[in-house]
């Protein structure tokens, strides 16, 4: 059996997989991992600061791990017939089409969105995205 140590530093999370399959999150601080075997250990590095969670393991995250999601992350989603109106410490960031999400790491900004349906108040939703 074989150890790695990791260091993550405060403004990175790690995110860990182990033969492929997802592991956790690793937090600021110092780790010792055991690696056994033919054991794979693949290593995602994320610095905070970016605020949007990118990675290819977003939509597994969303879908099968929300008690992930819902402690490091703040979610926004959308349904097929919504957009949200997205704010980073109150100033409009991203205006998030019908039938997406995006993850944003928490405790870093301040988050908000605003959902609009598109069926119920139209002209509101094009308002809004227009400014």
């Amino acid at each position: 059996m074989l150890w790695k140590r990791i260091s993550v530093s405060r403004n990175e999370r790690i995110l860990i997989a182990r033969d492929g399959e997802f592991a956790g999150i690793l937090t600021p601080g110092d780790y010792r991992l055991s690696i056994a075997g033919q054991m794979t250990l693949t290593m995602e590095r994320h610095n905070v600061y970016d605020l949007v969670f990118e990675s290819a393991w977003t939509d597994y995250l969303v879908e099968y791990r929300p008690a992930t999601v819902r402690r490091h992350f703040i979610q926004i989603e959308t349904n097929n017939l919504q957009v949200a109106m997205v704010y980073v410490n109150g100033k409009l960031f991203h205006v998030l089409v019908p039938g997406k999400h995006l993850l944003f790491w928490r405790g870093i900004a301040s988050i908000t969105a605003e959902v609009v349906d598109m069926i119920a108040a139209p002209e509101l939703a094009a308002e809004k995205c227009s400014h």
